[in-house]
C-alpha cells in the first residue's frame, strides 16, 4: 500500500543505524516527511555534535507537525547511542579516541494515534542498536512509552531477534528492530496473550 503513492498510509518510518548521511536529511527525508505527513526515525552516519569531540553515533526522529498558526512543520530530535558496539570500541584503540558515547537525553514522542481528544497519544521511543542491551533504559522506559524502536546496524540477527523477544515481554510494549537490509534481522514483537499473534512481521 505505501508503494502506490497514495497520501496518508504511511505512519512511521524507521531507517537502520547508519543509514543516512546528515547532508541527505534536508534535501531528501524532510521532502519526504511533508509528502506523506510520516514520521521518521533514521540512523545517521558517525557525525562531530558538538566542537571539536569525537565523532558520535546517534539517530534522528524527523516530526511533521500541523499547527493551525504555522500550517506543516518539522521538527528534528537527535537520540544518541551512550553505548558503543565492540567494533566501534575497536576504532578507539591507541591515541585520542575516533568515536564516543553520546546520549544526553532520551526522547519519548507522543503520537496521536486517534481524533478522539480523550484518548492520550502513543509514546514512541528509540535505542541505537547496542544501547538497547541496557537494561537500565529498558527499566526507566518500561512505565512511560509504548512502542521502542531499534536502528540496527547488526550481523548477530539471532541474538538481536532474542533480545527483542525478551524486551517485548519485559517493558510490555511493541519492540521493533529496523536492522539494516544487509543483514536482515528486522522485526516487531508485541505483548499478545496468542503467541502465533506476537510476531507482528
Amino acid at each position: 500500500e505505501t508503494h502506490k503513492g497514495t497520501e496518508g498510509r504511511l505512519d512511521w518510518l524507521i531507517l537502520p543505524e547508519l543509514a543516512v548521511h546528515p547532508s541527505d536529511v534536508r534535501t531528501h527525508l524532510v521532502p519526504f516527511a511533508r509528502a506523506h505527513r510520516s514520521m521518521i526515525l533514521t540512523g545517521l552516519t558517525y557525525q562531530q555534535v558538538s566542537g571539536v569531540r569525537p565523532l558520535v553515533n546517534s539517530a534522528l526522529w524527523i516530526i511533521p507537525e500541523l499547527s493551525n498558526a504555522y500550517g506543516l512543520q518539522i521538527r528534528t530530535c537527535r537520540q544518541g547511542k551512550q553505548h558503543l558496539a565492540p567494533n566501534e570500541q575497536a576504532f578507539n584503540g591507541g591515541g585520542a579516541p575516533t568515536l564516543t558515547g553520546f546520549r544526553p537525553c532520551q526522547w519519548l514522542i507522543g503520537y496521536p494515534w486517534c481524533d478522539a481528544g480523550s484518548n492520550r497519544p502513543i509514546w514512541l521511543t528509540a535505542a541505537v542498536c547496542y544501547d538497547a542491551t541496557d537494561l537500565g533504559l529498558a527499566v526507566d522506559l518500561r512505565d512511560v512509552s509504548d512502542v521502542l524502536a531499534i536502528p540496527a546496524l547488526n550481523k548477530d540477527v539471532k541474538t538481536f531477534d532474542q533480545m527483542a523477544l525478551a524486551l517485548h515481554y519485559h517493558m510490555f510494549q511493541l519492540v521493533v528492530v529496523a536492522n539494516n537490509g544487509q543483514y536482515g534481522g528486522s522485526n516487531a514483537y508485541w505483548p499478545h496473550k496468542e503467541a502465533h499473534s506476537r510476531h507482528v512481521f
